[in-house]
């Protein structure tokens, strides 16, 4: 499960051996990165083909949550595509190494930090509202904890740097 490799740096070496140093070079040899990961998928799935539909499942829910704003919640998103909540975790966990939910958080927090890069102005209770939060002090919980720092603190040096 790719779940024990979260949060850790691990050469590439040590997971798939000798074949990893051609996959460096193959994927470095393209200057568009579609290219390159196309590289990479091929040979993730040349080690084990029987993920294929696994990875297209989980392809087709990532593109769901990153593409519906309104998404906010896993269990819809199970629903959805026909998973129990747990089957949708597991799927997550073994596979992408982090849970759906986390997930849903992660392009929710994306939103809000390209709607700060945007603004002149904020109405942080507004804004943690409209990304489907209960009140600013979870919004801002959520924001420190993913990207590392506050909201306030994140739009004062995107402010900074617009001045520079």
């Amino acid at each position: 499960s790719v779940s024990a490799l979260t949060d850790r740096v691990v050469p590439l070496e040590n997971v798939f051996g000798a074949s990893a140093a051609d996959l460096g070079r193959r994927t470095l040899a393209h200057a568009d990165h579609h290219a390159a990961i196309g590289v990479i998928e091929s040979f993730l799935l040349e080690r084990d083909p029987r993920v294929v539909d696994e990875l297209e499942l989980l392809r087709r829910i990532t593109a769901r949550i990153a593409g519906d704003r309104e998404m906010r919640a896993v269990e819809p998103l199970a629903r959805e595509f026909g998973l129990g909540v747990r089957s949708l975790q597991r799927l997550f966990r073994e596979f992408v190494g982090v849970s759906p939910k986390w997930m849903v958080r992660r392009f929710r927090l994306q939103e809000a930090a390209e709607t700060l890069a945007a603004a002149d102005r904020v109405d942080w209770s507004e804004l943690a509202l409209d990304l489907g939060y209960a009140d600013q002090a979870h919004f801002n919980r959520d924001f420190k904890r993913l990207i590392g720092t506050t909201p306030g603190a994140y739009f004062k040096a995107l402010a900074e740097l617009a001045e520079t």
